[in-house]
């Protein structure tokens, strides 16, 4: 499971200030996956997820040299993460989705997959498609500063005061953000999810149908599933999941969702990037 790691970034940040480019490259490589997995879970898409991390790596970049060490790094770097996502979501202005809408949606057309499916080599990784996309279309219900709480918490596991820095809130109302987001996210798959509670009708595979019908699932294109390895693997994790009884299933099952992203979309990119960004530059 994820766990906020502590890393000593000092000599690579000087080097990359003074213009080291393998320093820049191996310093942004250290976050560039704990930035994407905040940007997918926030904002759902994972296209718009890597488009948000290339935008806040290169903030990241340009702004370098204003870098005081007054915090850790990676303090420094997950604020201009958080602030442009908020920014982000701003500028898009889409509906905000209930949990009240979204159970409706999980209880219409439930059906048991048909067999032609069930057969295909692939259809753990249609059950992961689904899994994945609803666990993240979930947090979209939490207003913003309760989901990045529970992403911060509960999803990468940050230290309060950590997180509490991040978002710059004092500590006790990171707290209660995150008590109010974990209450939340566990009622609604206690009495929906019935990976969490299988006494819920609601299940992936009897999902699929419906998900195939309004072009949610395209089987064998898959923008949430990221290796058929981690889709075949998920019953064991599901096993475990299930025999711990306490509030923390919810929060394991969202860890076990993908949050790769696309690595060699990513490493093509970051190597022009980094022969053009002038890391004096303010953006």
């Amino acid at each position: 499971m994820p766990q906020a790691q502590t890393t000593n970034y000092e000599a690579l940040v000087t080097e990359a200030r003074d213009g080291n480019k393998d320093s820049m490259s191996q310093l942004i490589s250290k976050i560039r996956n704990r930035l994407y997995a905040i940007s997918v879970k926030y904002l759902w898409h994972p296209h718009d997820a890597e488009d948000a991390c290339q935008e806040i790596l290169i903030r990241i970049v340009k702004n370098l040299h204003t870098f005081r060490g007054d915090s850790q790094f990676e303090t420094w770097a997950h604020r201009i993460a958080i602030n442009t996502l908020i920014n982000i979501r701003k500028q898009a202005s889409e509906p905000k989705l209930s949990f009240e809408d979204f159970s409706a949606d999980l209880e219409d057309g439930l059906a048991e997959a048909p067999e032609d499916y069930q057969s295909r080599p692939d259809y753990h990784r249609m059950l992961e498609e689904i899994r994945t996309g609803c666990t993240s279309a979930m947090l979209q219900c939490l207003e913003g500063d309760l989901r990045l709480s529970y992403i911060m918490g509960e999803i990468l596991e940050f230290d309060h005061n950590e997180a509490a820095t991040i978002l710059e809130v004092q500590v006790a109302t990171y707290r209660k953000r995150l008590s109010r987001s974990r209450d939340k996210v566990n009622a609604f798959m206690q009495g929906n999810c019935g990976l969490i509670n299988p006494e819920n009708s609601c299940r992936c595979n009897r999902r699929v149908s419906k998900a195939i019908a309004t072009k949610r699932l395209d089987p064998g294109n898959y923008i949430f599933s990221t290796s058929q390895e981690s889709a075949d693997n998920f019953p064991i994790i599901l096993e475990k999941i299930r025999n711990i009884k306490d509030m923390r299933s919810a929060a394991l099952l969202h860890q076990t969702s993908s949050t790769d992203g696309n690595k060699n979309a990513f490493s093509t990119w970051l190597k022009e990037e980094l022969l053009s960004i002038n890391t004096d530059e303010v953006s």
